[in-house]
């Protein structure tokens, strides 16, 4: 399975960044519950993915349909996690020399 992102530095994570501090600044001062900050990461990390590539993975809820990014992240909390970390890590986006 391959999973086409979109890292820190591109305008799709800060357009998706940027809507997410917007959303915070309508809250206002009311702080957010684990529930609400945990929806608004994933919000994220879908904007931040593009598509995946060769994904058959099958989970309690059934098999993973890879045009639906948002189930993907949250019936399959490890490639939510791996995706989380390799967003802010600028070597994925480089070609080796």
């Amino acid at each position: 399975m391959v999973a086409v992102i979109y890292g820190k530095h591109t305008s799709a994570y800060k357009n998706a960044y940027n809507r997410l501090m917007k959303s915070f600044q309508k809250a206002g001062k009311k702080p957010l519950d684990a529930t609400e900050t945990d929806k608004r990461a994933l919000e994220l990390l879908v904007s931040c993915v593009d598509k995946f590539k060769n994904l058959d993975i099958e989970t309690e809820n059934g098999k993973l349909d890879p045009n639906n990014i948002e189930a993907v992240l949250t019936d399959a909390f490890w490639i939510r996690d791996q995706i989380d970390r390799a967003i802010v890590d600028l070597e994925n986006f480089t070609q080796p020399a």
